[in-house]
């Protein structure tokens, strides 16, 4: 399970960069790249703390996943008003 997590969480990281980057090209609003941001916040940090390179980044990735909670939630309300 710890090798599928260390091979996951990089893919993650690159993917919202992805994401990130084509929200940034569709000029989205700032709600959306902040969503996409906290998204790599959370991956990278997750990842630095399974790959044993910073044991501060597991804190940094749940700060990430918190933000990212709340800005997919207002976004989302955003989009259904």
């Amino acid at each position: 399970m710890g090798l599928i997590l260390k091979l996951l969480w990089p893919v993650m990281a690159v993917g919202s960069i992805y994401a990130l980057w084509r929200e940034y090209k569709a000029r989205a609003p700032l709600l959306s790249l902040l969503k996409w941001l906290s998204a790599f916040v959370m991956a990278a940090g997750i990842c630095l703390d399974a790959y044993g390179l910073w044991s501060f980044g597991g804190k940094i990735g749940w700060v990430g996943q918190l933000l990212f909670l709340v800005f997919a939630i207002v976004d989302s309300l955003r989009r259904d008003s």
